[in-house]
């Protein structure tokens, strides 16, 4: 019994030591070599980049949408085309262009915790930018085909400039494993208006940071548990024979 006692022991210190696993992060910065982007650093609708276990795809929302159809780049400070792009990041990332969607997924098809991102908004040309820019919807699809939505809202210049800020999702949302996630941009106005469809929900991603699922605490102890239970049996059995 006290065997037992000692093993039942070990197995709840160890579920009370089990936490998340090591963070994997999406920086753009190694995404250049890779099939999926013919026109890289353009993204035409359909074309994915791939960094590390992740990939994002970008997708038109348009429902005529073709293959190749402008809705993205990897872009930084050298080079914001037309737009009125953040100040404060000298590296590569993600932008999202006319209302581009941005779909993050695991290479193996495996499930995925998302924990948090950095983003700003970008600008459409000279277009005014109101003091909150933009709504990000953030929609993760998860093993048994729920949605679940998280809202993250983008500001607009500060001191004049727009900035990459970092988001972290809720505790919910983050710990919940998906399979895909996408993130839809809705453009707001200064009468605190949002909406997609005119090519104004454009926005900045950067450092998107993924973890793998692991159990639960209580999870590991069950199973423990259980092991110790099968171990046990099969003690008694032998001594019976």
């Amino acid at each position: 019994m006290q065997k037992v006692l000692r093993l039942l022991a070990a197995a709840l210190a160890f579920s009370g030591a089990v936490g998340t696993a090591s963070a994997q992060v999406m920086t753009f910065e190694n995404t250049d070599n890779n099939p999926y982007a013919s026109q890289y650093p353009f993204l035409g609708h359909a074309d994915a980049l791939v960094e590390g276990d992740y990939a994002v795809q970008m997708f038109s929302s348009q429902p005529d949408a073709a293959l190749g159809d402008f809705v993205g780049a990897v872009m930084n400070l050298s080079s914001c085309f037309t737009l009125q792009c953040p100040t404060n990041n000298p590296t590569n990332y993600l932008g999202a262009l006319n209302d581009g969607i941005p779909e993050f997924t695991r290479l193996d098809g495996g499930l995925f915790n998302l924990t948090q991102f950095d983003a700003s908004f970008l600008g459409a040309g000279s277009v005014p930018i109101s003091a909150t820019a933009i709504g990000l919807q953030v929609l993760g699809l998860d093993a048994f085909n729920t949605v679940v939505q998280e809202i993250v809202w983008l500001p607009g210049p500060v001191n004049g400039n727009l900035s990459f800020s970092t988001y972290a999702l809720s505790a919910s949302f983050a710990s919940t494993a998906f399979k895909a996630v996408d993130i839809l941009g809705y453009a707001c106005d200064s009468t605190g208006s949002c909406s997609r469809g005119v090519n104004l929900g454009q926005f900045g991603l950067d450092n998107v940071t993924f973890a793998t699922p692991v159990p639960e605490p209580s999870t590991w102890a069950l199973l423990c548990l259980g092991l110790i239970g099968i171990a046990v049996i099969r003690r008694r059995a032998t001594a019976k024979a």
